[in-house]
């Protein structure tokens, strides 16, 4: 599962790359180049999904 980069500064999703860093990527609103992966569904999301099919599993065999 990948995650969107998302600014350690500002919390900027918007990144571009800087030509005179070669290529560098940088947040577009302060300049930061400290960057951390933000997942699509927090851990405690997850877990709810997983118990969720888990008793859906657990039903089905129990039927």
């Amino acid at each position: 599962m990948s995650g969107i980069k998302v600014c350690k500064i500002c919390g900027c999703t918007e990144l571009i790359s800087d030509r005179s860093l070669g290529g560098k990527m940088i947040c577009a609103r302060c300049g930061s180049s400290i960057f951390v992966n933000k997942t699509p569904l927090p851990l405690s999301n997850r877990k709810i999904i997983y118990l969720f099919i888990f008793f859906l599993i657990l039903l089905l065999v129990i039927i």
